[in-house]
């Protein structure tokens, strides 16, 4: 009987631990936020989760890459006008260019005047991670850099630029509108804001040649201190489309009058045969012989 009683006591002392061991575990599990009970999180719930989170990642590049683009010292509607004069003349079109100088005239005005307070800046556009950053920064001594720049609000620069002038390769163009629309232009190479080296000059009209006049010139040769020096081809179109080109020299901007010039002392003139067109001429007064005719008429800084 005593071994028997003591049996039922150890069954009764394991029951006891079994139950306090059940107890233990529910405390456990409640403490921890896990039990066995709950319901598994729905795999579906985890992927809405995991696509916010991604969303909010998305967003926030988003937002970093807007915020790289710098503060201009223009407006939006000026901002417009030079990325498309910018447009134009990366690609040297200049009768595109001066299509926006002599349509937006009054708005370069104020923007050169007075938001820019009369002080050149150079505009410029760089792609980086497939967006098109826009950055301005002044022409002071000592800038450098690749872009636009306004010399006035009808003179548009493109090209290199060093201490604040155009140094290097650069085009120029200036657009007015007298009897019809035209622009003076300027491409070459530059050096101390001056053309210096091979380049071309000329005019175009864009839209109408008016009557009597050619639908442009152009003066192809080697500038020295924006003045043709040597050889050079002085050429010009007709309204009908016809180019007729002579082949001269100059000496700092001067008329070299060589032997293929014929002077007439009955009009006091020198006349110059054309390329295969002997017939016609290109006709210099006396009193031009000793005149500077052969120059860039685009300045930098004027």
């Amino acid at each position: 009987m005593y071994q028997n009683h003591d049996k039922k006591e150890v069954w009764k002392i394991r029951a006891l631990m079994a139950v306090w061991t059940v107890i233990v575990f529910f405390g456990i599990s409640v403490l921890f936020g896990y039990t066995e009970f709950d319901d598994p999180t729905p795999v579906g719930d985890e992927t809405t989760e995991a696509g916010t989170a991604g969303a909010e990642t998305t967003e926030g590049t988003e937002a970093e890459t807007v915020s790289l683009q710098p503060e201009l010292p223009v407006s939006d509607a000026e901002e417009e006008i030079l990325s498309s004069l910018y447009a134009a003349m990366e690609v040297g079109d200049f009768a595109q260019a001066a299509e926006i100088l002599n349509t937006e005239e009054e708005a370069l005005k104020t923007l050169t005047a007075e938001t820019l307070n009369g002080e050149a800046w150079l505009y410029y556009e760089q792609e980086e991670n497939g967006t098109s950053l826009h950055y301005m920064e002044q022409l002071g001594e000592g800038a450098a850099g690749d872009g636009l720049a306004l010399s006035r609000y009808n003179t548009a620069f493109f090209g290199s630029f060093q201490n604040g002038r155009p140094e290097g390769s650069c085009l120029a163009v200036q657009a007015v509108v007298t009897d019809a629309p035209r622009y003076t232009y300027a491409s070459g190479s530059w050096s101390n804001g001056k053309m210096n080296g091979e380049g071309e000059t000329g005019y175009r009209y864009y839209e109408t040649i008016p009557e009597g006049s050619y639908a442009g010139i152009k003066k192809s040769g080697t500038y020295s201190e924006n003045l043709l020096d040597g050889a050079f081809v002085y050429e010009v179109e007709g309204a009908d489309g016809e180019v007729f080109s002579w082949d001269m020299e100059a000496a700092a901007g001067v008329t070299v009058l060589n032997d293929s010039w014929v002077y007439s002392e009955a009009s006091g003139t020198y006349a110059l045969g054309a390329r295969d067109h002997e017939d016609r001429t290109y006709v210099l007064e006396d009193g031009q012989a000793q005149s500077v005719l052969w120059n860039n008429l685009i300045v930098w800084g004027e």
